[in-house]
């Protein structure tokens, strides 16, 4: 699929739902048998795979990542909580492109609010700037096309992958994930 501003919310849910599988099939694969995804008629949307009670994973993939080798975390739509805010999940497995990055989500809420957040509010009165710090960049109320004619204005960080590789458990290429800080 090529990857440009048509692209809506309705098309890349398919690439993403085939992430999960791929994803739920390699962690039973080498690791936990039972891992599944959690979709259609879903019990739960506060995660995508789920292992056990204290096994849960959040999955992201980011097919921009691959031309702006950043990492898209989602924190808000339409003016609430999403994302990153709202998850249950313990861990978070991201696909940037080429990489393969496996996260706690405690680790990552961390990384937003010591690496940005919290530098923010040291140098900034302004609630409107949004400047970068180690390269991470906050966007607010970014306009995505969902199709259809809907649009949803987003709330993100942009995080460079070389940067958030530093923060998490694994960093793989392709199926060369190995799984094993995931307990």
């Amino acid at each position: 699929m090529e990857i440009n501003k048509e692209c809506t919310w309705d098309k890349m849910k398919g690439v993403g739902d085939e992430f999960e599988k791929f994803s739920a099939n390699d962690i039973r694969i080498k690791k936990y048998p039972q891992a599944y995804v959690d979709d259609k008629g879903k019990k739960f949307d506060w995660w995508d795979i789920y292992v056990s009670e204290t096994i849960k994973i959040e999955c992201k993939n980011d097919l921009m990542g691959f031309i702006t080798e950043n990492i898209c975390i989602e924190v808000g739509c339409d003016g609430k909580p999403s994302g990153l805010n709202v998850t249950e999940a313990e861990y978070w497995l991201i696909s940037g492109g080429v990489k393969t990055f496996l996260i706690k989500t405690t680790e990552l809420k961390r990384l937003v609010k010591e690496e940005y957040d919290d530098k923010l509010k040291r140098v900034c009165e302004d609630e409107n700037y949004f400047p970068d710090f180690n390269g991470i960049r906050y966007q607010s109320k970014f306009p995505l096309n969902q199709g259809n004619g809907i649009t949803k204005y987003m709330d993100w960080y942009l995080i460079p992958q070389e940067f958030f590789a530093k923060f998490c458990l694994e960093v793989g290429v392709g199926n060369k994930m190995t799984y094993d800080e995931l307990v």
